[in-house]
């Protein structure tokens, strides 16, 4: 027996029973019992993230062996489509014919170089494409069929930089938009293996703020003349989405004659911006009549007389608007100052009824008459003494509603 691995080279000689020797006699044997050695390896691909390639990818099969020798070994195989794991397995044979199996048996190959899709997307929750609330939610659809999305790789950016942290466990993932103006939006993510998507965009516009509107005239709590001509003055706006168009409206249009008949008026302004917010503005006034005086105010009356007051209720216009039905009720007295005009007036008879008279001879259509004594009290009106020289208000109600006064001088 012939033993040991390698190339023998063998040389006998024999002799008979005679004892004559026998020429030398040579032989080679060769003995490779081994199997070669041999691995296969990624010899050209790109190795992109996580033990993904991103290009095609080429296998090459290798061997080594002490003895005889490599022959041959599997052929280079390839990887030119997409996938999650493909399998390669190879082998080297030696001279002798021993065949050893590659190693790692499998190799497993995940190739994606096909980059993940992305698109941005909001719903709109006001009008003409604006969102009214703040912040407002921005849908990121990606997908990618292979080594799938990577969610920390979200790269956004934001003109108003307002663009928050991408959110989800699966698509479409979400992100807070905040801030007021139109947002430019745009966005890219990567997947597993490392490609990149194209940039996608949106535009999301928001206005979470009610516009404005200011009412000049009528002004809050001011107070008319019965068919006075007053021009209503308001404006409306808003920064972000505008007012939107014939929206900014009050009882009459702006410039036009305001309601100026007698009694308490709401002047409400309301206006919508172009994002459907809306807002209103509000003006309380009154419309009260004019005392037309039937009596020369620039005169004084003598203190210890009796002062007629006569006037008659007139509009913004001068003309009488008294009537029977209207009751004028006296209600008290205000000194204004202690001068008094330097004329005297005296007149007739005291009347100490706190309720004015009407009268049809006074005024065009009729007046009211109350005769004031300036010497004798009257608790009524708070006048506990006689009327000091001054000036004085004699303050009075029509048909129950106060705030009218007229004025006259004691001296």
């Amino acid at each position: 027996d012939i033993s040991g691995q390698g190339v023998h080279t063998l040389d006998c000689t024999v002799q008979d029973a005679a004892g004559n020797t026998s020429s030398s006699a040579g032989d080679t044997m060769k003995i490779d019992s081994v199997k070669p050695s041999a691995s296969i390896a990624v010899s050209a691909g790109t190795l992109g993230n996580n033990g993904w390639y991103t290009s095609d990818v080429t296998i090459q099969t290798s061997g080594t062996d002490a003895t005889s020798g490599i022959a041959s070994c599997t052929t280079d195989q390839s990887q030119t489509t997409d996938t999650t794991g493909a399998d390669f397995f190879g082998s080297c044979t030696d001279s002798a014919g021993n065949v050893g199996d590659a190693s790692p048996s499998p190799l497993t190959i995940k190739r994606d170089a096909t980059a993940p899709t992305l698109s941005l997307s909001h719903t709109a929750d006001g009008a003409n494409g604006w969102n009214v609330t703040d912040p407002a939610a921005e849908a990121l659809t990606a997908a990618d069929t292979t080594s799938g999305v990577d969610v920390s790789t979200f790269n956004c950016t934001d003109s108003l930089s307002g663009f928050g942290a991408v959110t989800g466990s699966s698509s479409p993932y979400a992100a807070d938009i905040s801030g007021q103006g139109v947002h430019t939006l745009d966005c890219t993510v990567q997947d597993a293996a490392g490609n990149t998507s194209s940039s996608a965009g949106d535009t999301m516009k928001i206005d979470s703020v009610k516009p404005s509107a200011s009412i000049v005239t009528p002004a809050n709590n001011a107070s008319y003349i019965l068919n006075a001509l007053v021009v209503a003055s308001y404006t409306c706006s808003d920064a972000t989405s505008g007012v939107a168009g014939g929206s900014c409206n009050g009882p009459v249009v702006n410039g036009g004659d305001i309601d100026t008949t007698i009694g308490a008026h709401v002047f409400t302004v309301t206006v919508t911006d172009n994002a459907g917010n809306t807002n209103a503005a509000t003006s309380n006034y009154t419309v009260k009549y004019a005392a037309c005086y039937l009596y020369d105010p620039t005169k004084s009356y003598k203190a210890g007389s009796t002062a007629p007051i006569k006037f008659f209720l007139c509009d913004a216009n001068g003309l009488d608007v008294s009537s029977a039905g209207t009751v004028v009720q006296a209600v008290s007295l205000t000194r204004q100052d202690n001068s008094a005009a330097g004329s005297l007036e005296d007149s007739g008879y005291a009347n100490p009824d706190n309720n004015f008279r009407f009268d049809t001879t006074l005024g065009p259509l009729g007046g009211y008459i109350f005769n004031l004594s300036t010497k004798s009290p009257s608790p009524a009106l708070g006048q506990k003494t006689s009327l000091a020289t001054g000036t004085w208000l004699l303050n009075f109600t029509v048909g129950g509603v106060s705030g009218y006064s007229v004025r006259f001088d004691v001296r």
